[in-house]
């Protein structure tokens, strides 16, 4: 058995007949429907929202122009190639559910504190934040129609945001079809509005101007300013591990998945994220719902902010969409019972919770947590990197991730393995002890080498010698059968 589609049926995995389990399954090549250029209208949806020109308008706070091109470029470069080794690459392949996969890193067991623990507040707080920019944007639009300045009316901002997630709700009832099918006319329009935008920016301001602009609020050396750009946008292109991984379940080859997914995710990105460096850098302001109206102009910028918090429901959708389907797999059979319109409404149940009781921190210390969520998510991508190309060489026992018991060869100890557990605290720890994301200060490690790609060693080493020297000389995990690839070796 090499991938998902020499399986003979998916009926003849364990658990194909409960209900839970059937809904993540592997995808077979015959179910795949998903093209290079649907990878990139989707992907592009998901990059180009408005956290897109919120990252570049970050940028702008520590460097200018040029430095801010490139530090993009990389970061998101960086970010997004070993989040796709992580995920698109490995569940296109052999179609399963991005955690399940985990399941022979982590164990059926251990792999909840990745999956719900901490990756749930992750995909339910970008949702959170999503919502706000929604409700700010659409504020200011109704602000410009009404004459009447609501931009700082923090219950009409909650009230849009609420209608934000209720949208995001009815497109992710109607299923992956109904998110393709947005994103192929939402992320062509993002892309023009973003030219449209750069275009006037450069009207009304010199190229002199621009490049002489200055940091709205820089540190004191400018080799930490540097690295505080690129570690932004190292997180900025990492952070779609989650969602990637399960949308390139449905890719017809590797190839559409992985292309399909980088187009998306880094030329698209940046080419957002740049409208956002520039227009912050001219305007002093990195909001996008405050620079956009004065760039084009009240009318035609309140029809921009309008289609931009529209846009901003496709990216919402792909991540609670994404998030859905872990839950399901993960959480057992009651999340069959209730059905996936209840559970997807519970999510977004929990967001609306969030802007209710934190709206205004969580928004307002947006690198706080970008930072946080980098942290966890650099040291699991390192982890599985370790796991699946190092120790594994990209085979796994496809039948056996789906055989949870004692039986099984994912076992490990009572369903966990404590060494990528071990190691995911050694990356978060070793991240945390080199970057402080409150006061914006890191030391000199940090400086030379960002705090991400520290935290990802640490991860990587860590899980390759305690795997190597207790878990493979324990008989767990089936590494020892990887060479020979022979029939399945319970352990």
């Amino acid at each position: 058995m090499t991938s998902a589609s020499s399986l003979p049926s998916r009926s003849a995995l364990p658990g194909a007949h409960h209900g839970a389990m059937r809904d993540c399954l592997p995808v077979l090549a015959e179910d795949r429907s998903w093209g290079l250029l649907d990878f990139v209208w989707v992907q592009s949806g998901l990059a180009i929202a408005t956290w897109a020109f919120l990252f570049g308008g970050v940028t702008a706070l520590f460097v200018g122009f040029y430095d801010g091109l490139w530090t993009m470029l990389v970061g998101n470069i960086l970010g997004a190639v070993v989040m796709m080794m992580a995920s698109a690459i490995m569940t296109c392949k052999w179609g399963t559910e991005h955690f399940v996969m985990q399941r022979a890193i982590y164990g059926a067991i251990g792999v909840l504190v990745l999956a719900i623990g901490l990756i749930a507040p992750f995909i339910l707080g970008w949702t959170t934040i999503l919502a706000l920019m929604f409700g700010r944007a659409s504020t200011q639009v109704i602000s410009y129609i009404g004459g009447t300045d609501l931009s700082g009316n923090t219950t009409v901002i909650t009230g849009f945001a609420f209608a934000a997630l209720a949208f995001a709700w009815l497109i992710v009832a109607k299923g992956d079809k109904a998110v393709r099918l947005l994103n192929r006319f939402v992320a062509p329009g993002l892309i023009v509005m973003s030219a449209i935008l750069f275009a006037m920016i450069f009207t009304q301001h010199s190229w002199a101007e621009i490049v002489a602009a200055a940091p709205i609020d820089p540190a004191a050396s400018h080799a930490t300013n540097l690295m505080l750009a690129i570690e932004l946008n190292i997180a900025a292109g990492a952070g779609w591990w989650c969602a990637v991984g399960n949308i390139a379940r449905g890719a017809r080859t590797q190839r559409s998945a992985t292309w399909g997914s980088f187009i998306g995710l880094v030329p698209v990105a940046v080419l957002a994220q740049m409208v956002g460096l520039t227009a912050a850098l001219v305007m002093g302001d990195s909001d996008p719902t405050v620079w956009m109206l004065p760039i084009v102009g009240p009318a035609v910028g309140a029809v921009l902010l309008a289609f931009l918090a529209f846009a901003n429901l496709t990216s919402m959708s792909s991540f609670v969409f994404s998030g859905a389907q872990t839950f399901t797999q993960h959480l057992g059979s009651w999340t069959q019972r209730i059905g996936w319109t209840a559970l997807t409404g519970a999510m977004f149940a929990i967001c609306a919770l969030l802007i209710l009781f934190t709206a205004s921190e969580l928004y307002d210390r947006f690198f706080v947590f970008v930072a946080w969520t980098q942290a966890v998510l650099i040291s699991a991508i390192g982890i599985v990197i370790a796991d699946y190309y190092i120790l594994r060489r990209q085979w796994v026992d496809l039948e056996a991730l789906y055989t949870t018991g004692p039986q099984g060869r994912y076992h490990f100890w009572a369903g966990i393995n404590p060494a990528p557990l071990v190691a995911l605290a050694a990356g978060i720890a070793t991240y945390a002890a080199l970057f402080d994301p409150y006061a914006l200060v890191g030391n000199a490690v940090f400086t030379a080498f960002s705090a991400s790609i520290p935290a990802f060693m640490a991860a990587f080493l860590c899980h390759l010698l305690l795997s190597v020297l207790w878990v493979i000389p324990a008989g767990k995990g089936g590494y020892r059968s990887i060479s020979d690839r022979k029939g399945p070796r319970h352990d």
